[in-house]
């Protein structure tokens, strides 16, 4: 599995046989609880799919069950002692094997877990021609070895951007564990959040000087545009990101954070109260932000904690701000933020492979929450496999 890295997987007892099914009739059912969610439900169909892909055999799914019945019982279990909201466990009791979470999502998670250990599935992009389904050895036979398992990422969430307009897409990212769960901490809304208390439309005539200033003019963004940074270094604009980011928690009392998440960004202030904020005097000619944007990142957020302790100020580790700041050795506690290195594919050269472990260890020390964030496609799914190409 593409992702399979980020889940660190615990055994506790030796594999025993398992049959689910056996000379072409089922060995077991699939049991849900009555009612389940949509989430357990399609996670069970899966369940029932793949199992008929590999021996040809339909196990039924079906609401309740007995004990003593040879099941594949899936379970939402709230009060489950869990240290991670995605973690999922799969169990063997008696004749039943039992896949359970705390929320729906990680007991789907379970059960895509159980497919790809236990049945060899894999999906390495959307659609049929890029998944990997093994055949059993016998058809209409089917007998998996089971352990008693933990499954729990090691890095959450884990976030898989863009390309959602297909269902075909949705059904990969579920089934690669990288969708964000009910419980999950740190889902980073709002994004682009650092621009949001500052709309042009209100401000833009008014107050210049909240702007990036590019040159020797003020920019005064358009539309929707949000490729700038207001000018950090101005006291009005902090007191004013801080007032917006507390009265969001006030309106939102049950989100964990905010977001001062930004897509690319070209428009930078150069007025002499950013570059005050720098590490040296090149940085801006450089476009060496990062400095800058974490100084600024760790005094919102120390102020924040004042008001809202137990919240969050998420960050996107990415593009201008990619960079470790030569002089902010450690983001506040109550930070976190997602690391966008899109550059798996070029582990081919030589040292690339160690430069991006290196990074990866290097923002660890510094971000008391380090997340991961990437992308599909734009040369980062390396080595290409297509599994059904007849060359």
């Amino acid at each position: 599995m593409l992702f399979w890295f980020t889940f660190a997987l615990r055994l506790t007892l030796l594999g025993i046989p398992f049959p689910l099914a056996r000379d072409g009739e089922p060995a077991v059912t699939i049991i849900v609880e009555e009612g389940a969610p949509p989430v357990v439900l399609e996670a069970a169909s899966e369940l029932q799919g793949y199992t008929k892909k590999v021996c040809g055999v339909t196990l039924q799914v079906k609401e309740h069950g007995n004990d003593h019945d040879a099941a594949v019982k899936i379970e939402v279990v709230s009060d489950l002692e869990v240290s991670n909201p995605e973690t999922s466990f799969v169990t063997l009791q008696g004749n039943q094997v039992r896949i359970r979470g705390a929320t729906p999502t990680a007991a789907a998670f379970g059960v895509y877990a159980f497919l790809e250990d236990k049945l060899g599935i894999r999906w390495f992009a959307p659609g049929e021609e890029w998944e990997h389904v093994p055949e059993s050895a016998t058809p209409g036979t089917l007998v998996v070895e089971v352990e008693n398992c933990e499954y729990t990422p090691t890095t959450s969430p884990r976030v898989w951007e863009g390309y959602d307009w297909s269902p075909k897409w949705r059904e990969w990212k579920m089934r690669n564990r990288v969708v964000v769960g009910e419980k999950v901490p740190w889902k980073g809304t709002p994004f682009n959040g650092l621009t949001r208390p500052f709309p042009p439309s209100i401000y833009g005539k008014l107050y210049p000087e909240f702007y990036p200033m590019i040159g020797r003019e003020r920019l005064i963004p358009w539309g929707h545009q949000h490729n700038w940074w207001p000018c950090t270094g101005n006291a009005e604009v902090r007191k004013m990101l801080i007032d917006s980011i507390r009265e969001w928690f006030e309106q939102n009392p049950n989100e964990d954070c905010f977001s001062t998440w930004l897509d690319g960004s070209y428009f930078i202030c150069g007025c002499e109260l950013c570059i005050a904020l720098d590490a040296t005097a090149e940085d801006y000619a450089n476009l060496r932000y990062s400095s800058r944007y974490y100084k600024f990142i760790n005094f919102v957020a120390g102020e924040v904690a004042k008001t809202h302790p137990g919240k969050s100020i998420g960050m996107l580790i990415y593009d201008r701000v990619f960079e470790l700041p030569a002089d902010v050795p450690k983001l506040e506690p109550n930070t976190f933020g997602y690391l966008v290195d899109s550059r798996v594919s070029q582990w081919v050269f030589p040292g690339k492979k160690e430069s991006w472990i290196a990074n990866s260890r290097n923002w660890a020390a510094r971000v008391p929450n380090l997340l991961r964030y990437d992308h599909f496609g734009l040369a980062t799914f390396s080595p290409e496999f297509f599994p059904h190409s007849p060359g």
